[in-house]
This record gives C-alpha cells, structure tokens and sequence, in this order.
C-alpha cells in the first residue's frame, strides 16, 4: 500500500548532546559501512520524487517512539518511508520523521536505488532502510550519496549509518540545499510542534536546534564515510563516565572483538558485562587483578548500540558500544 505524506523537512568516546528536556538525545560514533543483503526495492525513484511508502509487512508490530506505544494497523497507525531519505510514523492525529538524508535524491544510473529489510524477531526487530548511490539534486554535478537508517523496534532507537560519497558533497551546501538531518514529532498538520532535535552546521562541528517551531536549517555538507548518528531516548544514552579513565576500549565500533586494557593504577579483578540497550544481558566476564587486557568475542552479537558495565569494588561504571558487522 502507497500512502502520501507532505514533503517536509522532513567518539570512540561518545558524545553526547543534551538539549533541555528533549526525549531524545542525539550521540555520534564511527563504523563500517555495509550494503544491505536480501532487501527489497521499491518502485524506481525517478518516477515520483518523495513519494512514501508504508512497511505493511510490520503491521501488527508495536513501536514506542516518544514514550508512546504505537500498534501498527496500516490504518491509524502506519510506519513510513520516503523516497527522498526518511522515516516517519503517520497516526490519525500526529507525525513523528526521523530524516537521515532528507532532501530531493535522483537516480544517477541503474545501480541507484531504495531498498529495506527487516531484520530479527519479535521484540528484536530492526528496520533497516537503504539508499543507494542517489545524487542530491541541490548539489554539485556529478554528486552522489549512500546512507542507511536502523529504526530498532524494542526501543526506538534510530542510527543513520552514512556510507560512500562523492568528495565535492562534503562542503558547498548551506541550509536550504544540504540533507536535513534530525527527529520530530508533531500534529498531522504541522501546526503544532511537539518536539524537534535538529542537527545545522556543518558535519564537523553540529550544533543542535530543539526549538519547537517548524524551521528547519539542513546541514551544510554530507556526514562522511563511516560515521553513525544516533538517535537514542534519554533513559537509553549512556554518558560516558570513569570507565574510560580505567580502560582503553578498542576497536569501536568492534566487528568480532572487543578488546579492553587497563590504563590506569587499579589492581583489584574488574567485572564486566556487555548488555543490550533494553537490559538484556549477552556477556559477563572477568578480568584477574594478574591481567592487563580481556577481549570480549562479538561475532555472534548483531549489529547495534550496547552497554558495558565494568564493576569493582564499591563502584560500577557504563559506557556505550557499537557492534558492526
């Protein structure tokens, strides 16, 4: 089913960007970047510029964004995504859109396209949206792009995963013709604006606008190669504390091992343990007051934000890891 919504606008330390009492909080880290595999196409792009389509295949499911719990039907409740780099969540009442690369995106030969996939089970389920070697029409000639966006049903969590670009799409741009790029929630007709985080600047140095008004300024280049914004609800984001005062932590994001080497003084045995952002926990280990490093194996863990909890005695700290494969 084709639905239709207005085109709108639509480290590793991690750092994390606090903006008033915003529900969610915006994070940035690095990682490789991989095409989906089994994913489906959607209709060719060029016959309808942001036209949307509706996840029918997750009907049924139920995602909580904005601390409210949405039953998909297709009818009052539908999860969408644009042609033209975004997601949203259409109800009877309101709009929440997630943009990733949200601008007008052309076909430039007949690798371009836009696909998704869901990936899990159950309450794991990860829908994963692609767009492929698409060029901004507001950019230089010659110019193209790849992103995708992970919208994680357990916790609504979104990462937007930036893959290869064209050199000349790193600057140029400036608020009307780069890809916006942020999260929020509205009434159907915009007319009220509920929440709104917003990144302007340009890709290395983002500032972020969480006015409750309906301007919206797009970044002035293209994210690079690598890097992964992370969309994540505040009682998810994990604030980086001692733990990296205690441990050199690397590679991260890891692929299929994490490695962990004491830096500092400390001597006692540490306990550590890799858990999911719902709690879930997939690894405990141990690591002796005689050794100076542990790795955590990875291989098996999908790809997604987890936490590390190191505890010693008389404290415990955490600290957000990406897994990708």
């Amino acid at each position: 089913m084709k639905k239709s919504i207005p085109v709108f606008l639509f480290l590793f330390v991690i750092t994390l960007s606090a903006f008033g009492n915003s529900y969610y909080l915006f994070q940035r880290t690095t990682g490789t970047y991989a095409e989906l595999n089994g994913d489906t196409a959607v209709n060719p792009i060029t016959t309808s510029p942001g036209t949307s389509y509706q996840y029918s295949v997750l009907n049924g499911d139920i995602f909580t964004l904005f601390n409210i719990s949405y039953p998909l039907d297709g009818v009052h409740n539908s999860l969408i995504f644009s042609t033209d780099g975004s997601i949203g969540l259409e109800t009877d009442t309101s709009f929440i859109i997630f943009d990733g690369m949200f601008t007008y995106l052309d076909s430039i030969d007949n690798t371009s396209k836009v696909s998704y996939k869901v990936e899990g089970s159950g309450n794991n389920k990860i829908l994963k949206v692609q767009w492929k070697n698409l060029g901004l029409r507001g950019g230089p000639t010659g110019n193209y792009v790849n992103v995708q966006m992970w919208l994680y049903k357990a916790t609504g969590v979104l990462e937007v995963h930036y893959g290869p670009s064209s050199a000349n799409n790193a600057t140029g741009y400036d608020d009307a013709t780069g890809p916006n790029v942020g999260v929020f929630h509205s009434n159907e007709d915009f007319s009220v604006m509920y929440e709104k985080i917003w990144l302007n600047g340009t890709p290395s140095a983002i500032t972020i606008d969480s006015m409750h008004n309906t301007s919206f300024a797009a970044l002035h280049g293209v994210p690079a190669n690598g890097e992964v914004y992370v969309f994540s609800p505040r009682n998810l984001a994990v604030e980086q504390t001692s733990i990296a005062h205690t441990f050199s932590i690397y590679p991260n994001p890891a692929s299929n091992e994490l490695t962990l080497k004491k830096i500092n003084s400390y001597t006692g045995p540490i306990n550590l343990t890799l858990s999911d952002i719902t709690g879930r926990v997939l690894s405990t280990t141990v690591l002796s007051a005689a050794d100076n490093s542990v790795s955590i194996n990875t291989t098996a863990i999908t790809s997604g934000l987890y936490i590390l909890t190191a505890t010693t005695l008389g404290s415990s700290e955490s600290q957000a890891i990406i897994v990708g494969h």
